[in-house]
């Protein structure tokens, strides 16, 4: 039907325009986009090792092990979090170079080691970020 049918109303244009905006919010973009999942799989790689070997001793390390069980879902939100805080400051080269870059003077390991303790803070931070950004 064209757009001058009587069926094609204000209302049906409004609700379309709301559909197409709900699917390009851009936590849900981020979420389709490679890049989470190859950070949900650094998540993976990092956590469940640490919750393995400490839940022979559970009640000694409960809080470690809810941490981590946490910060898995949560890992990839913070690093995108961070890894936009960071290139804001810093050239893509030097982030590509330093950072994500293997070798001695890469500094990778450390940035995790950063990152692990503010996981929680920078991912609600990322959340509410993109929320009033993305509602202006």
């Amino acid at each position: 039907m064209s757009k001058s049918g009587k069926n094609y109303t204000k209302e049906k244009i409004t609700q379309r325009n709301l559909v197409e905006k709900k699917k390009n919010h851009p936590v849900r973009l981020f979420i389709k986009s490679w890049d989470f999942w190859g950070k949900s799989f650094l998540s993976f790689f990092i956590f469940i090792p640490i919750v393995y070997f400490l839940s022979d001793s559970g009640t000694k390390h409960i809080l470690i092990i809810i941490y981590s069980c946490i910060c898995i879902p949560l890992l990839p939100f913070a690093k995108k979090c961070s890894d936009d805080i960071f290139l804001h400051y810093f050239s893509k080269d030097i982030f590509d170079e330093y950072i994500n870059g293997g070798g001695a003077k890469g500094g990778g390991v450390l940035y995790l080691m950063v990152l692990i303790p503010l996981i929680i803070p920078l991912a609600i931070g990322y959340f509410v970020y993109q929320i009033k950004k993305y509602r202006k």
